[in-house]
């Protein structure tokens, strides 16, 4: 327990998440912010969003429809919607009060399959 105490400092591997939502669905989030941005999108000129994403992304965030703040953070479509409409993915947009529902019809343009060729990896 104590092998390379004050020598190895796991502490220096720890960094901070740029979005307040599940680490799976940050590829998601950072690729449509960086196309709205590039294009200057907004969600009135997109009529489909698909995400191709590996397995464990699915398995992890894949929630369809959330209903609560807490479970947009486990939405790989909640959070490509949220990226396209807000350009931004941050905790208050994740609260039950702040839950973005615009009636749906954005998030109901995202579409996610599994891409055979993407591996899945561990967060972290």
């Amino acid at each position: 327990m104590v092998k390379d105490l004050g020598r190895k400092y796991e502490v220096l591997k720890d960094t901070f998440k740029p979005y307040a939502a599940c680490l799976l669905t940050h590829p998601t989030i950072d690729a449509i912010i960086s196309i709205r941005k590039q294009y200057n999108l907004k969600p009135e000129d997109v009529d489909a969003i698909q995400c191709d994403v590996a397995h464990f992304c699915l398995d992890s965030a894949g929630q369809i429809e959330p209903k609560t703040g807490l479970a947009g953070k486990f939405s790989t479509y909640y959070c490509a919607a949220l990226a396209l409409a807000e350009g931004v993915a941050g905790e208050d947009m994740f609260t039950d009060k702040k839950f973005w529902t615009q009636d749906g019809s954005l998030t109901e343009k995202v579409k996610a399959k599994v891409a055979p060729g993407l591996k899945d990896t561990e967060a972290g």
